[in-house]
């Protein structure tokens, strides 16, 4: 059953509680908790459509498919959400609305790439530098909904629109409307100045094409029409009417959005092009924006002389000896200096450039700050520890400026001394802001497991077998699925001799197809991004099972790295229980065992399962599923029953 619907059976969350509560009870948002039996409970989050109760020992209890699993079925957690959700449907012979499934229809049809924006507002203010992102996954947008945000559009290039959002309502009318709670004459002079403004703008826009696809607001309606590069984002005045034209670098929010408690519509399927009086009247009209140049100011072309160092010659020596020993060790910066008195019409004598270099060296300040920043800048450039001498030969600066540079880095922390003049540096992490991409969706179909799982970027999948199972079986007919896609997997394999070309060749896959590499450390291969690995089969090195812990561990900060999907097959203990099974489960998004069931006490290698013990997202509720195959040994085809 589909989110939309799942949706839909959540609102009916308090008419479950007053059919199956005992002397259930509401006073104002409070209403008789469940579990205690107290007036204690609410919705919380709003909106959430789940039970919050404030007893200590109740706290958060669910929604309603946690309550109809509790009160229909004992609590068992093998009833799935889509066996819930007809259970309720029928309960209260719920009318299902479609239109949400429809509407994602329409917005992949039109290649639409959205942006996430805050709930019941139109600000795009959830990811930072989202006119450079790009999301045209329906499964994220599937997922903002139920995070209970709103959803934009991108306008321009981004998604080929460009709209003209004619703003009908006035903005003080409209703004109050959306603080909530409007009054009926507030609401029937927003009618009336909708109606009027629509009027106004039909006469003074006669050319606008009114069958293009187009959104209707609370408080006005969004013309959407094909992209045109000239068209830039700007503003119109249409006697006293704003109009905004939405193009590149813009966004508008789209239904199914709640924007101030109020509703949006989208209506048509066909994107109009621009008219052609009306891309000219936006270009003679729009609000331009007054670009002013920099204008440079032109340096006097005068000669150097003595005369023009103010008639200070020792003072300005000085001065710049002090910012030339700022950047640079006390020999350059005197030759520095001896090529600069070469520059004059009247040279200073040398034995005076000398004790006045000398002078000047007394009271030279180093600026620790700059040396320490340069010294920074090496250490995140090698990626490894430093000796004081390569600083000094990089750098070009005295050792005992460096030093101290380095005391004052080794004091704030930033580096560490390992022995006698050997550094290395103390990484900080680089702290982001784009949790989104924490959990977005894998944008691949992966085989057998994509009905029962939902998968991210950076999802690990491990599955348990025993030796002479067909787990080559599996990996390759997996493989010949993710080709389909248009993907190449790689495939690491610790076995010499483990049928993988004969299968191959029998699933008709060809060179090219996908990569492999053969080693007894499959976990020495450098990870790229984004890739889809398969490991067959993950065995403890020299029978060290203890290490497997470790094993698990880099494998998943190898994905926290570098995204992608990452496939394990894994050797099962003789009791068919995994080794390191703790780890398995901590960082697998789904673990599942590959066993040949017993059919009158003989293993059926032709009827293959595969046992789930550990789904993360499971698309159904149910964190145990049986995944039935079948095998076709003369094709060597793996597919499900």
């Amino acid at each position: 059953m589909d989110n939309n619907s799942k949706r839909q059976v959540k609102k009916y969350l308090l008419d479950y509680l007053k059919k199956v509560v005992p002397n259930f009870q509401m006073k104002g948002k409070m209403f008789t908790c469940p579990k205690c039996g107290e007036l204690t409970a609410n919705i919380f989050p709003v909106d959430s459509y789940s039970v919050f109760c404030y007893t200590p020992e109740c706290q958060k209890i669910g929604d309603i498919f946690d309550m109809v699993r509790y009160y229909e079925y004992s609590g068992c957690e093998d009833v799935s959400k889509d066996e819930i959700a007809e259970d309720v449907i029928k309960m209260f012979n719920i009318k299902i609305n479609d239109d949400e499934n429809k509407l994602f229809d329409k917005y992949e049809k039109l290649v639409w790439d959205m942006v996430p924006v805050s709930k019941n507002s139109k600000a795009s203010n959830i990811e930072s530098e989202w006119q450079n992102k790009s999301h045209k996954d329906r499964a994220e947008w599937e997922q903002w909904i139920d995070s209970g945000i709103n959803i934009g559009v991108k306008t321009g290039k981004m998604s080929n629109i460009v709209v003209i959002d004619l703003d009908l309502v006035g903005s003080n009318l409209k703004k109050r409307i959306y603080e909530g709670k409007p009054t009926e004459k507030m609401l029937e002079n927003a009618k009336l100045d909708y109606d009027i403004n629509l009027d106004i703008i039909k006469d003074n826009l006669p050319f606008l094409d009114w069958e293009t696809l187009q959104q209707k607001t609370f408080g006005g309606v969004h013309l959407i029409y094909q992209y045109d590069a000239e068209i830039p984002k700007t503003t119109l005045d249409i006697k006293g009417i704003h109009v905004d034209i939405q193009s590149d670098g813009g966004q508008v929010v789209v239904e199914p959005s709640i924007v101030g408690g109020q509703n949006r519509q989208i209506i048509g399927d066909e994107i109009k092009p621009l008219p052609e009086e009306l891309k000219k009247y936006i270009l003679e009209n729009s609000s331009k924006v007054e670009v002013k140049e920099e204008v440079m100011e032109e340096v006097a072309n005068t000669d150097l002389t003595f005369e023009s160092l103010n008639g200070n010659r020792n003072n300005t020596f000085i001065k710049l000896y002090g910012e030339l020993r700022k950047e640079m060790p006390i020999k350059v910066a005197y030759n520095t200096l001896r090529k600069f008195n070469k520059l004059l019409d009247k040279k200073l004598p040398l034995k005076e450039l000398q004790a006045m270099s000398r002078e000047a060296e007394k009271y030279h300040e180093v600026d620790i700050k700059d040396i320490s920043s340069k010294i920074i800048e090496h250490f995140k450039m090698v990626k490894h520890e430093v000796h004081l001498r390569d600083l000094k030969e990089v750098l070009n600066i005295e050792r005992k400026d460096i030093e101290e540079a380095l005391c004052s880095l080794v004091e704030q922390k930033k580096i560490y001394r390992e022995k006698k003049d050997l550094y290395r540096f103390i990484s900080d992490v680089e702290w982001r802001t784009d949790f989104l991409k924490m959990s977005k969706p894998l944008d691949i179909i992966v085989p057998y497991f994509n009905q029962f799982a939902r998968f991210n970027e950076g999802s690990m999948i491990v599955i348990g077998g025993k030796t002479g199972h067909g787990k080559t079986h599996i990996v390759i007919n997996m493989m010949e699925q993710f080709v389909k896609q248009g993907i190449c997997p790689k495939l690491i394999t610790t076995e010499a001799d483990s049928g993988v070309g004969e299968i191959s060749l029998a699933r008709g896959m060809k060179e090219g197809d996908f990569k492999f590499f053969q080693t007894s450390r499959p976990t020495d291969v450098l990870f790229q991004d984004d890739e889809v690995r398969i490991i067959d089969w993950l065995k403890a090195p020299n029978s060290e099972f203890y290490m497997l812990d470790s094993i698990y561990e880099e494998l998943n900060n190898k994905l926290v790295d570098h995204r992608g999907l990452l496939i394990v097959f894994a050797q099962l203990k003789s009791d068919g229980t995994f080794y390191a099974d703790d780890m398995v489960q901590q960082f697998a998004s789904f673990v599942g065992k590959f066993l040949y069931p017993e059919r009158n006490g003989v293993a059926d290698n032709l009827h293959p399962i595969i046992q789930s013990t550990k789904i993360r997202r499971p698309k159904t509720h149910r964190q145990y599923v049986e995944i039935p195959l079948e095998y076709n040994p003369d094709t060597k085809e793996l597919k499900m029953r």
